[in-house]
Parts: structure tokens; sequence; C-alpha cells
């Protein structure tokens, strides 16, 4: 249970004293040099007063600091388990600090509460921080997360997929090391679930995707070809993390209720349509005739039309001033007639039709994109 709401309450430094403590110095070995150091690591830079040491303040003072306590709080890491994280670091205050920057904070958590205490728990505790792991560049984690980084002094420029695929893997190799210490030192302590390399799970992920996709010389037929915009979640349905974008759609033809199976083309995910346009999120699995569709299927919204209707409505308000629109009228009937002489179109040329259908639809329905949505296209 957590003994602190920083965000919420100020506390006096007795106040923090007892909580990080938990009631008593001796949990941390009555060691009151690393006590102090904490006082400076997690309030540094709100400290007042002639008698403040002022190396202790430069080395220690962190604008972090007591998030990262906050965050340790919450995994009930105070008293002998903070001190006996603080062993792990040899006493080393700086390793100490490069190992809770690594653990993240409140709102970036890199380690979970189980990998940490598990480790805490062990007869044989390993490093927190993999020394030997690089950038797949080949370059030094430690020249990029340098000391002022470490005090949120300054930050370091690095690629957003290298330090992505760094956290993901320095958290494997904390499991991987973690469980092999269990293993040898047959510890009374469940092994940690391993998890793939940032590397891997990236190649499934395409696989999937691969997999996924619609063939490019699949042909639907015309009457079941549909565009719009759809919202897609990024996360599959469980951040609710969403972008926006523009796609053609194929009405199977199945049917669950009131609601028709639709697929993205060529992303091939499923989603239910009613005749509204009302997307249907089931709380369980469903599946009808070989398709299925899971609660965190990632399209959560659709703004569609089958392409004859939005070309039909494109030209009607075309004639309402036929003779300033003689040009698109003539394009759009042309269009029109293709797709109303043709069975089935391929998925690769639709590329072909992009622009025009796109044009159709925004001049019938309304831009695809307001402004509030210039962040979330694609």
């Amino acid at each position: 249970m957590k003994k602190f709401n920083f965000l919420e309450q100020d506390y006096t430094i007795d106040e923090f004293i007892d909580g990080i403590t938990d009631g008593d110095i001796a949990n941390f070995k009555n060691d009151e040099d690393f006590l102090e150091f904490l006082i400076y690591y997690t309030y540094g830079e709100f400290l007042e007063g002639e008698d403040l040491k002022q190396e202790y303040l430069e080395k220690y003072s962190n604008k972090r600091g007591i998030l990262v306590i906050d965050m340790l709080d919450g995994y009930d890491i105070r008293g002998k388990k903070l001190y006996h994280m603080y062993e792990i670091c040899n006493k080393d205050k700086i390793k100490f600090m490069r190992v809770l920057h690594h653990f993240g904070s409140i709102y970036n958590e890199r380690f979970t509460k189980e990998e940490i205490l598990t480790n805490l728990s062990l007869t044989e505790p390993v490093d927190f921080i993999d020394e030997n792991l690089m950038f797949s560049d080949g370059s030094n984690p430690k020249k990029c997360f340098s000391k002022d980084e470490i005090l949120g002094l300054g930050y370091s420029e690095i690629e957003t997929e290298l330090e992505e695929e760094y956290w993901h893997d320095l958290r494997k190799s904390l499991i991987d090391r973690i469980n092999e210490s269990i293993k040898k030192n047959n510890d009374d302590v469940p092994l940690l679930n391993p998890i793939k390399s940032y590397k891997e799970e990236q190649e499934e992920e395409q696989r999937k995707i691969e997999e996924n996709r619609v063939a490019s010389d699949y042909e639907i037929p015309v009457d079941n070809l549909f565009f719009g915009k759809e919202t897609y979640d990024v996360s599959g349905g469980v951040l609710n993390f969403n972008m926006q974008i523009v796609s053609w759609f194929e009405n199977t033809g199945v049917r669950f209720g009131n609601y028709y199976f639709f697929r993205s083309v060529p992303m091939g995910d499923y989603c239910l349509v009613d005749s509204r346009g009302n997307i249907f999120i089931p709380n369980k699995k469903i599946e009808q005739e070989g398709i299925s569709i899971l609660p965190n299927n990632p399209i959560r919204n659709v703004d569609i039309a089958s392409v004859k209707r939005i070309l039909k409505d494109y030209l009607q308000k075309l004639i309402d001033d036929s003779i300033e629109n003689e040009e698109k009228i003539l394009q759009t009937k042309g269009m029109l007639e293709y797709f109303e002489n043709t069975d089935t179109i391929k998925v690769s040329d639709l590329d072909k039709f992009d622009l025009l259908i796109r044009d159709a639809y925004e001049n019938s329905y309304g831009k695809i994109f307001d402004d509030s949505d210039k962040n979330k296209q694609k």
C-alpha cells in the first residue's frame, strides 16, 4: 500500500523519512548517509536554507526524483527493499541513480513491479542494468544517458526506434537473467514470463500484417467496394491510441445479426458494420463463415460509402451547376460507367482511383479530415 501521494499532498522531511524508511532507520541499516542522499535526490530542487550541502545538491538533486520515488512507493519498495536495491548497486549512489533512471517513473514504467520485487527476493540478485547491452547500431547507451540526463538537466538525442529497442531489450535481459539466477540457486520463486526481443516482436508483427494483408491480385466485386475513413487503434484496441486513415473496404456479404462483416483493403482487418455505418465491437470472439473478430479488433469507427453511391451523389451535386462543372461531369460519368460495367476490380488497381474517389467523397459528404484530425491522419 502506498505511503505517499506526492502529486496531491506536501510532506515534511520528517514525514518523508518515516515513510521512506518504513518507520525505522534500522531498515536502512542505520545508513544515515543513504537517507540524506534520498532526501536530496527526491526533494533537492525544493530544499532551501543556508545549511544545505551544495555538493549533494549538485550531485544528486534530480528533477525526476520525486516521480521515481513515487513509482517505487507504488511498488511497495521502501525501507529494507529500497536499501537492498542500493546494495545491489554496490552502494554506488551514481549507479543507483542510473538504475532508478532506467526504471522510468510513474508516467513511464519500464520494469514491472513483479520483475523488480522478484529480483530483490533472489538469493543472488542480478544487476538491474545489463551493462553489456548496446544500442543496435553498436553505440554505447552510457554515452547517451549522461549524468545530466539522469539528473533531468539535459536530453540526449537518440533515434526513437533505437531507444525503444534498447528499453525493450533491457527488460528482456533483466527477465532472462533473473530466471537464470532462480534456476541456478533453486530459489523458491516463480519464474518470470519471458518476452521476445524487440527485433523478434517486430518481425512477428510484420508477419501478421503480411498474413492479414489482402493479396494484390485479389478481385473485389465492384458492388461490394466501399471507400472512406476509418479510425484505427494502433495498439490493437487495447490502449485506445487512435489514428484516422483513408481506406478502401470490401463488404464480404457475411452477416451477423444486423451487421455485415467488412474488410479493410489492403490491410485486411475485419469489422462489423450496420446499414447506418455503426461499428459493433464484440466483448468476446465472434466467428462466422471463417471470419473472426476479437474485442481488441483495431478498427474502432468507419465513415464509408459504396463507390457507386459516392460517384452518383457527386454527379448529382455537379449537375446542379452543369455549365460550371461540365468537364467534371463528363469525367465522373465516365468513371461511374466504368464501375457499372465492371464486375470486379483487382486490389492492385485501386491506387489508380484513389484521388478521384476521394475528391468525389469529400465534395459529396465533406472533408475526410478536419483541422482537429491533422495530427491523427495518415
